[in-house]
């Protein structure tokens, strides 16, 4: 086989000692019409030119903005619908239009009226290009819906494959352009993101800073893993929040961000238009300069001068603002000192607002989108209404489909507790995904030496009564666990400002207190923040520079002082044994299941391209020190940006990670180094993170032939090293469980530990289904599993086990985590790097300019600063590799 094809489904998981059950999915299957695979799919290319523009000589020449596309298309299809028997005709958005019948070649070119909202209507020509010769029979959706079951499908040439799932794709599309059609052209009922649907009406809630929070849904198409193909397809819906700016006046909008009454946006300080620019630039505003005026649309870039000081040229000479508007349109601004951009101005509605929430948004947010599994179901049946109109089902018989009203109940099995060893042959069972190890008492599996350590206290809301009181509870705690620590009392130093300056001086007096009273530098200096910090990044960042002291920190939020609670004193002593090297618990499962020295390796990427200043992506890289394979070792290196093609195109992010074979081979480095025996790995697992279905190939083909380097590298005796690639997918899919009562946790979720791997898995693929946490406030999400590569021949219920049980050995907490812990790991370390290199930006040769003005040498130059940005602080951890200083 290829390097770049993933591997088949060997099988589904049977394990008799699973409870076999099964759930509800947030799926509905597509029943097809018996004369399905005989219908065909007409494709067709859109043009398109406005009959106004006389300069306009080629459909080529022209595209309007996709609103007006969309306007445009919907009267198209409104003089194909009128058609007996009508027809349905359905647009992507963008220049493609599929049909479930062949267009008259007389309405192949025509004229309609259309307009954007709130403009004069124009009259638009189009063209309909047939792409094809011939349709394309549906029957050819066969290959993509049966995957390696389709006759003779596993045994044809690469590059057929290829032709056959291109045209079994192209079909697939048509009909999901097609089940979603009524509703995202629709304007009247709801309106779309390019993910989403907002049906008007739909709950939403005011969160602060000219934020407004809907909920929306998020339907697709997706492919199912039956043993009959043609009953693969199923329909998904979920729901949805996004955050939007709140619409109205934009005068009324500036004071909700700055929460100030609207009067006192007259004479702008430069750090309040700062933050009003941050919230608005490239947001659209509608300007009208009378009651009658249609407006025109336009984007806000920057704020300027007051409207009465604000001064430009006209033939009649110089103007105000205000005196111009006073003059020309008879009108007396209502805020002649408001900064200028507009006056009287609505915004256009629905704008998705774009920067990242602060922590008490995020707080509304979370409980406006927090909803029980039972509730969630309710909530996405209702949606799955409002999409399913009398409109949409006339079009989905059009095209051999009918969407059942049911939700699909998946077979699945729920593996039994994962078995946890402590310290002095204590142990615990994960049941449900959490344990508690203080009834009985344990002890730590390894616990760490702490024989120096620091308190620095970062608001001023805490007093010395709070600090005496909670942290000698804490070190009782810690040595009760048999995390050994001085009686003395740690330093408690105080900050005296906010700056990195200010920061740094603190931490630097901390060590020196430790110092005094232990003897020697601190281990770990544990950082009493607010809630809301501002200052957690710049605490971090400064924490790190004394790594290459010995100096670990770990942040802890003033309001649990008071109370100083036992599994908060618990949790804060997991995190402080880790961060001293110790180990907390192991999971035995680990070493039986992988049969031999094995490493367990987490990768990651963070990336950060979405903003003006293009910045390169951050890899996280994780693996597994000791022979329990619970212990981690991390490194951080530099993803650079793909550059364009041209010079008006974006640089973008690119998932395949070009140093994999690098960093790997840092880490086996360092397995040769650490590892008892010095016996290098006979396995190695890797678990990777936010790799998409199409982009499986390419990274394969850098990664998994990295990875085969990176062994040969180190040595013969690694030569037989067996890979096993599994993907994970936690963020991007959209698949929940519904469990039957008697299958529910506390919580109402499905029990830790439920797989599914029939009926919604891929057909193209070994993937499976993973619930592993415990349920909390809401809808718990399972993580999508996909191995790519197994050359230790694991069975399937084999690897379904390990996933479960990995997700177990996760050491700061007494809770299994929602996806495998080396990739959680991974996760959690490139952000870290994504916090080195945003933490200001005095190396970057572009300051805050956008990406337009970079240029290809500015990039390469920053690339390098980064880089030494990187290298820099990762020579400063080398001192505390040994533990877990990230987590």
């Amino acid at each position: 086989m290829s390097v770049d094809v993933p591997m088949s489904r060997p099988g589904f998981g049977s394990v008799a000692l699973a409870a076999h059950t099964s759930v509800f999915c947030n799926v509905f299957r597509a029943e097809i019409s018996p004369d399905f695979p005989t219908q065909s799919i007409f494709q067709y290319s859109v043009l398109l030119a406005n009959f106004l523009e006389v300069h306009i000589t080629d459909f080529k020449d022209w595209s309007p903005p996709v609103v007006l596309r969309k306007q445009v298309f919907k009267k198209i299809a409104g003089i194909l619908n009128a058609k007996s028997p009508p027809i349905y005709a359905v647009f992507d958005g963008d220049k493609l239009a599929f049909s479930h019948a062949e267009i008259p070649k007389n309405l192949l070119t025509g004229e309609v009226n259309a307009s954007k909202p709130n403009e004069r209507d124009n009259v638009f020509r189009y063209n309909l290009t047939p792409i094809q010769a011939n349709p394309i029979k549906k029957a050819e959706l066969r290959p993509l819906l049966a995957g390696a079951q389709h006759p003779g499908f596993s045994t044809k040439p690469t590059e057929e494959k290829l032709l056959l799932l291109i045209k079994a794709k192209q079909i697939y599309q048509a009909h999901n352009i097609a089940i979603k059609y009524p509703i995202n052209s629709d304007e009247n009922q709801s309106f779309s993101t390019s993910r989403a649907v907002f049906p008007f009406g739909a709950p939403e809630l005011y969160i602060s800073g000219g934020a407004v929070l809907k909920r929306g849904f998020i339907a697709n198409l997706r492919v199912g893993n039956n043993d009959d193909a043609f009953n693969n397809i199923l329909f998904s819906v979920d729901t949805t929040c996004a955050t939007f700016v709140v619409p109205g006046s934009l005068v009324e909008l500036s004071a909700s961000i700055l929460e100030c009454h609207p009067r006192d946006l007259s004479n702008l300080r430069d750090d309040k238009k700062m933050i009003l620019r941050r919230v608005l630039r490239k947001i659209k505003i509608s300007i009208k300069r009378s009651p009658n005026d249609p407006g025109i649309i336009r984007l806000i870039y920057d704020f300027g001068s007051s409207s009465a000081d604000e001064r430009f040229q006209t033939e009649e000479g110089e103007h105000t603002v205000q005196s111009f508007f006073e003059k020309h349109h008879g009108m007396q601004l209502r805020g002649p000192h408001f900064p200028t951009v507009q006056t009287s101005a609505k915004k256009k509605a629905n704008q998705q607002y774009k920067l990242t929430l602060q922590s008490d948004q995020q707080q509304r947010a979370l409980t406006f989108q927090t909803s029980k599994p039972h509730q969630r179901f309710m909530d996405i049946k209702k949606g799955y209404r409002s999409m399913m109109t009398e409109e949409a089902r006339d079009l989905s018989d059009a095209y051999g489909l009918r969407i059942s009203e049911e939700f699909l109940r998946a077979p699945c099995r729920v593996l039994q507790p994962t078995h946890l060893k402590y310290g002095e042959r204590g142990s615990a069972m994960a049941k449900d995904g959490q344990w508690n190890i203080a009834r009985p008492p344990l002890k730590l599996f390894q616990p760490g030496e702490l024989s120096s350590w620091g308190v620095m206290v970062c608001t001023p809301r805490v007093n010395d009564r709070e600090l005496d009181h909670f942290f000698p509870a804490l070190v009782r705690k810690q040595n009760d666990i048999g995390l050994n620590c001085p009686e003395k009392k740690p330093p408690f130093v105080r900050l005296q400002g906010t700056s990195s300056n200010h920061i740094r001086a603190a931490f630097h007096q901390t060590g020196k207190q430790a110092r005094h009273i232990f003897g020697s530098d601190p281990q770990i200096i544990i950082c009493v923040t607010d809630d809301k910090s501002q200052y957690y990044h710049i605490i971090k960042h400064e924490g790190d520079q004394l790594a290459d002291k010995g100096v670990t920190t770990q942040c802890m939020v003033a309001k649990h002082l008071q109370k100083a609670q036992d599994q908060y004193l618990t949790n804060l002593a997991l995190k402080v044994n880790i961060k001293i090297g110790g180990t907390n618990h192991v999971v035995p499962a680990l070493r039986v299941l992988t049969k031999g020295p094995a490493m367990l390796v987490g990768v990651d990427l963070s990336h950060q391209n979405l903003g003006s200043v293009l910045k390169p992506s951050v890899v996280g890289m994780v693996g597994t020190m000791d022979s329990n394979l619970c212990r981690y070792s991390g490194i951080v290196g530099i993803q650079p940006l793909l550059e364009p093609a041209n010079e008006q195109s974006r640089p973008r992010s690119q998932e395949p990670i070009e140093k994999f074979e690098d960093m790997l081979y840092q880490l086996l480095k360092r397995w040769k180094t650490e590892f008892p025996t010095h016996i290098f790995p006979k396995k190695l697992i890797i678990f990777r993170d936010g790799v998409s279905e199409g982009e499986f190939g390419q990274v394969l083909l850098q990664e998994y032939v990295g990875a085969k380097a990176a062994l040969k590298r180190i040595g013969d005796e690694n030569n037989d090293c067996k890979l096993s690639d599994i993907y994970l997918d936690f963020e991007s899919h959209r698949i929940r469980f519904l469990a039957q009562q008697h299958d529910q946790d506390r919580s109402g979720n499905a029990r830790a530990g439920t797989v599914v791997d029939q009926e919604i898995g891929d057909p193209h693929i070994f993937d499976f289904f993973c619930q592993s946490q415990a349920g909390l406030l809401g809808t718990s999400k399972p993580c999508r599993y996909c191995v790519l590569k197994d050359e230790s021949d694991f069975s399937v219920d084999e690897l379904q086990e390990l996933v479960n049980s990995v997700c177990s050995s996760y050491q700061p907490a007494t809770r299994s985590v929602g996806m495998a812990a080396p990739a959680y790991y991974a996760d959690i370390l490139a952000d870290r790097g994504r916090m080195w290199l945003n933490i200001d930006d005095d190396q970057s040769s572009v300051g805050g300019n956008s990406h337009h003005e970079q240029t290809e040498e500015h990039r390469a130059a920053d690339l390098e600063a980064y880089n030494d940005k990187i290298n820099h602080m990762m020579n400063k951890i080398n001192r505390v590799n040994h533990t877990m200083w990230w987590t």
